[in-house]
């Protein structure tokens, strides 16, 4: 259920806590199939905007790796891939079924980041992550500052308050939660982007480019009236419902974008 905090600009969402074994539950999924890890991910998104900003055989860490793909689509595409995460199941089990020579695994926590040297890293990606913490994300841009090196580049996505999630909000369609502790079953935040904008530049980054994307998922779960037809289109791994997902994306990302990506350089 999503709440609305009028004070934090901020959405709440309550389902499950996302802690390190709700974590580890949710990518044992990623297990399951023997297959999976051996998948091409140089396709994916996350590759594609690193191949804009760093070459090849630069290293690049995805600091929260979850299932891996990411880590194994960017030491396919010739990076040098590190995945850290603090669920220590999960990387265990990475470490069993992934031999990419140019890929390493390891065991830490983006609060603390104590296995990574000063000014090593290259490119720091944080997919869905500074949305989990009801206590805010500075140490995570901290680390992740400190880690890179000068006009390292950060690549960091969250759930957003959209025009359309904006739209609304002011028109009362979120229940107001106005809370000082966190609730118990705090899933995550949608953050206001400009407010993230602001942190970047406060923790010593320059912005290069801002844009929403997912825009199918913004608008189906914002949207009851077409949430039917878009979640086959979201769900469906055919070739036209991916044209679909991305034609839409390019029409609606502004408006309904269930995710910011934001590019950023380190700049001091």
């Amino acid at each position: 259920m999503k709440f609305y905090d009028p004070i934090k600009d901020k959405l709440i969402f309550i389902g499950s806590r996302a802690d390190a074994n709700f974590w580890s539950k949710h990518w044992e999924q990623y297990f399951e199939d023997s297959d999976y890890h051996l998948q091409d991910f140089r396709e994916t998104f996350p590759v594609r905007v690193t191949k804009k900003y760093l070459s090849t055989n630069s290293w690049v860490i995805d600091a929260g790796c979850g299932s891996g793909s990411v880590s194994i689509g960017l030491a396919q595409e010739g990076y040098q891939s590190i995945g850290l995460d603090y669920s220590e199941k999960t990387i265990a089990k990475l470490k069993k079924v992934v031999t990419f020579p140019n890929v390493q695994f390891i065991h830490d926590d983006v609060f603390q980041m104590e296995r990574i040297a000063d000014g090593v890293i290259d490119g720091y990606w944080s997919l869905g992550v500074i949305e989990h913490f009801w206590e805010g994300y500075d140490e995570i841009l901290f680390h992740a500052h400190r880690v890179l090196k000068k006009d390292g580049m950060l690549f960091l996505t969250f759930p957003s308050i959209s025009p359309l999630r904006r739209l609304k909000s002011l028109a009362g369609c979120y229940p107001e939660l106005k809370v000082t502790r966190e609730p118990k079953d705090f899933y995550q935040f949608a953050l206001n982007k400009y407010n993230v904008i602001n942190d970047l530049k406060k923790s010593g980054f320059s912005i290069i480019e801002v844009k929403g994307f997912d825009a199918v998922k913004g608008m189906k779960d914002e949207v009851p009236l077409v949430r039917t037809f878009l979640q086959r289109i979201y769900s469906s791994r055919k070739f036209s419902a991916k044209i679909f997902r991305f034609v839409f994306t390019v029409i609606f990302g502004r408006f309904s974008g269930h995710v910011t990506l934001i590019v950023a350089k380190k700049c001091s």
